[in-house]
């Protein structure tokens, strides 16, 4: 199993840019938190691994984006991933905000620009069957609304 930290580089976090570039470790990063500097690191051998959220959550839920800027948002995800030749990244999973068919023509957009399959993300409202699809059609699947509480971390005992 493979552990990605994330969180290191938030608001706020002036200790981070030190540890990072002292000691390999795989790191998960929000592309709405991404700072300059870790394009660098990408690139150095401390990068065991990274991986970039697409930063929906926070841009939606912080109304940092509206519908009418999502694309160009979009296009700059795609393009970071494309510039730092970024392999394990999510996709923009607005599900709460517009239809499925929105998030999935989105989902599109990010994988014709870099023409690599995103990490799709699973929530309750698409059903048991679409999870199974994802399952078969992605290397990665991932399970979102735990934070959000649409998936009660009571009803699941891996969520303590």
């Amino acid at each position: 199993m493979k552990v990605y930290i994330a969180g290191l580089c938030g608001e706020g976090q002036t200790y981070c840019h030190d540890i990072i570039f002292s000691t390999p470790f795989n790191m998960l990063e929000s592309f709405f938190m991404v700072k300059p500097w870790q394009s660098e690191w990408i690139k150095t051998e401390n990068n065991a691994g990274f991986m970039l959220d697409s930063g929906a959550f926070t841009c939606m839920n912080q109304g940092r984006i509206r519908m009418e800027n999502i694309d160009e948002y979009i296009t700059r995800y795609a393009n970071f991933i494309n510039k730092n030749n970024i392999d394990l990244f999510f996709e923009f999973d607005i599900d709460s905000f517009v239809s499925l068919k929105e998030v999935e023509r989105i989902r599109d957009k990010i994988e014709q620009a870099t023409k690599k399959k995103t990490i799709p993300v699973w929530h309750v409202s698409r059903g048991r069957d679409y999870f199974i699809e994802m399952c078969k059609n992605y290397d990665y699947v991932s399970i979102g609304g735990i934070v959000s509480g649409e998936i009660p971390r009571s009803k699941f005992s891996v969520f303590p």
